[in-house]
């Protein structure tokens, strides 16, 4: 996915429900690859703030920011709590948007994508990766096997946690399938609006564009 977005220095980026701090690290690897060597001291001296997460979890959001120190990430991301159909984040500021494997999780799901909107600069583009109900059939009987038995029964043995892969299992089953979320997304005014299936549709990579 990142991959596909282009980001380059300059450029600010905003990962919702990212708490973790991995894509965000991801995008400062991908912008730091596009510096030259000898203008890198200069860029990261300038770059405070280039990357926001926004995540509705404290707890989340200290994983993600002691990970980046750790990492080496000192300036470059910026770590906002708050929720994703209410960002506190200003509208036209970014130029790229992202979530991934949370969109799932949220309670009103065009009230997030009309704030992701919101928030892109003209020319903006947003993705979402999301695991999908839209299973290839060749692959469906095995996957609801694994996602409604195997899964918990893992989650119980390992995590001592069956709940919370349950609720994995079922939330999949309940989330838009990619033709629905790509209506919902134009709706609020994306363009271009491209899916992606991977691994036969286990997980979907949206993408717009804020025209």
């Amino acid at each position: 996915m990142l991959g596909q977005t282009g980001l380059r220095p300059g450029q600010r980026a905003l990962d919702v429900a990212g708490g973790t701090g991995d894509i965000a690290i991801r995008c400062a690897k991908a912008i730091q690859r596009k510096v030259p060597p000898q203008s890198r001291l200069r860029e990261a001296q300038s770059s405070r703030g280039q990357i926001t997460v926004c995540d509705i979890n404290p707890a989340m959001l200290r994983v993600g920011k002691n990970k980046a120190i750790d990492q080496g990430w000192l300036n470059e991301i910026d770590w906002v709590a708050g929720n994703a159909e209410k960002m506190p984040v200003k509208s036209e500021s970014v130029d790229l948007a992202c979530i991934v494997f949370g969109l799932r999780n949220v309670t009103h799901i065009d009230n997030a994508l009309a704030e992701f909107f919101r928030v892109l600069k003209p020319g903006g583009r947003f993705y979402c990766m999301e695991f999908s109900p839209s299973v290839a059939k060749p692959l469906k009987k095995l996957y609801d096997l694994y996602s409604f038995s195997v899964l918990p029964w893992l989650g119980e043995k390992v995590a001592n946690d069956r709940d919370s892969y349950q609720y994995l299992a079922e939330s999949i089953r309940q989330f838009p399938a990619p033709d629905a979320l790509k209506t919902r997304m134009e709706k609020v005014g994306f363009e271009q609006v491209h899916i992606e299936r991977l691994m036969g549709g286990i997980a979907v990579i949206h993408s717009g564009w804020k025209i």
